[in-house]
């Protein structure tokens, strides 16, 4: 899969009267990054959730609903917190990954609109007041979850960025209390792939 970004800055502006909470970048082996190569059909056979008619008909409504859907403050702790459960053991997957469905559709809905989209890749920004990143130069690393990021030149135009993207991290500055992190993305890295397909369970209505 192509990268969706090309280079990326990471921005944190300390603040001193709050926590701080610090996060190491690396390739993030603890996230759950299915990227579903070469089984899209499968795993929408047997994810009960999209057997409802109205998506059979139309898939970019529910890739819609569920951009729209991650995009809720609450569901978005939630799934975040969900994909660390689901990557500890396919039992744990199985059982208690109850976001198989939002998860296999958001994946779907960035690989589609990469394809479509086809063109130069795009510069795009993070800032982080309550999150102190470390890294290093030359480091290879993920970010392990569907995180927003916007256009340098457009504030107002936020992209996903997909758990498997890999970056090299290309510099690495702080003058007081700002820090800045430009990133080079590198192409795709999963671990997982398929993992439905592997398990022995079925979907639930409502997220798996």
């Amino acid at each position: 899969m192509p990268p969706l970004a090309h280079t990326l800055d990471l921005l944190a502006m300390v603040r001193t009267t709050a926590a701080i909470k610090e996060m190491p970048l690396d390739m993030a082996q603890d996230s759950f990054d299915d990227q579903y190569r070469g089984c899209g059909p499968a795993i929408t056979m047997v994810l009960s959730a999209l057997n409802h008619s109205e998506f059979q008909k139309n898939f970019v409504l529910a890739w819609a609903i569920a951009i729209m859907a991650y995009s809720m403050s609450e569901l978005y702790t939630d799934f975040k917190a969900a994909m660390h459960v689901a990557r500890h053991s396919p039992q744990e997957y199985r059982d208690n990954f109850h976001y198989k469905t939002l998860h296999f559709l958001m994946t779907q809905a960035l690989a589609m609109l990469r394809d479509v989209q086809k063109g130069p890749c795009l510069d795009v920004v993070r800032r982080d007041c309550d999150i102190q990143y470390e890294a290093q130069r030359g480091d290879s690393i993920r970010f392990g979850l569907f995180i927003p990021m916007w256009l340098r030149e457009s504030s107002d135009k936020v992209m996903l960025m997909p758990p498997f993207e890999t970056f090299e991290v290309t510099e690495y500055t702080q003058e007081g209390d700002k820090k800045q992190i430009p990133l080079c993305s590198t192409g795709t890295s999963s671990k997982y792939n398929c993992k439905w397909l592997k398990g022995d369970a079925t979907g639930g209505s409502l997220g798996g």
